[in-house]
C-alpha cells in the first residue's frame, strides 16, 4: 500500500511534468543554435522541428559566444536530468512557432514569477531585444504576465514576457518588451 502511494505521488507531482517540459525546451533552445548554422539534423526530433530543408553541415563551426551558451544550456539539461527522446516527432514546446523565429532566443530557466490580471496598457512583445525588432504579439488587459526564461547578453532594461491566458494558463503570446510592469497593475503577484 504504501509503495501504491509513492508512486501515485510521484505520477501525479507536477515537478515531474515541469521537468519534461524543461528538457524540451532546453533540448529545443541548445539545437536552435545549431539550426541557425546550417546543421543537418539526423533525428527524427532533429528533422520534425527544425526540417532540413537548406541544412549544409553536420559539422558547424560555432562561434566562441556559441559555443559557451551550448554549453550553458548542456549544463541545464544535466541539472534538469533530461533525457529528451529524439525518436519522437513533436516537443512540448510553448508557442513553437514563435520561438522559431526569435532573433535574439531565450532558455526556459524552469523557474517563474508573475504578474497575475494585468490591468496596465497593451505592451508590444518583439522578436529581439531592440526597438526595431519586428512586434510579434502583444500583452492584453486581464493577461497574465510570466518571467519564466532566461538569456545571455540582453541589454539592461529588456525583458521576455509570457502573455497567459488567466483562466487556464495557456500561452497567448511572447516576446521581448522594455516596458516597465508596475507591480500596482496586477491583481495579484505570484513567484
Amino acid at each position: 500500500m504504501k509503495r501504491l502511494l509513492i508512486v501515485l505521488v510521484l505520477a501525479l507531482s507536477p515537478v515531474s511534468a515541469s521537468a519534461g517540459d524543461v528538457c524540451d525546451d532546453l533540448w529545443f533552445s541548445r539545437n536552435q543554435v545549431f539550426d541557425a548554422y546550417g546543421y543537418c539534423f539526423g533525428s527524427a526530433l532533429g528533422k520534425a522541428v527544425f526540417g532540413n530543408s537548406g541544412c549544409s553541415t553536420r559539422s558547424p563551426s560555432l562561434s566562441a559566444s556559441d559555443q559557451a551558451y551550448v554549453a550553458w544550456i548542456k549544463t541545464q539539461e544535466e541539472e534538469w536530468n533530461c533525457r529528451v527522446d529524439n525518436h519522437r516527432t513533436n516537443l512540448n514546446v510553448d508557442l513553437l512557432f514563435l520561438r522559431r523565429t526569435l532573433r535574439d532566443p531565450v532558455v526556459l530557466s524552469g523557474y517563474e514569477s508573475a504578474c497575475l490580471g494585468w490591468r496596465g496598457d497593451y505592451v508590444a512583445l518583439r522578436d529581439g531585444h531592440s526597438g526595431s525588432s519586428p512586434i510579434i504579439g502583444e500583452v492584453r488587459p486581464g493577461d497574465d504576465i510570466y518571467w519564466e526564461y532566461t538569456w545571455i547578453g540582453a541589454p539592461d532594461g529588456w525583458d521576455f514576457l509570457v502573455a497567459r491566458q488567466a483562466s487556464d494558463g495557456r500561452a497567448l503570446a511572447m516576446g521581448w518588451s522594455r516596458a516597465v510592469i508596475d507591480p500596482k497593475l496586477c491583481s495579484r503577484l505570484a513567484g
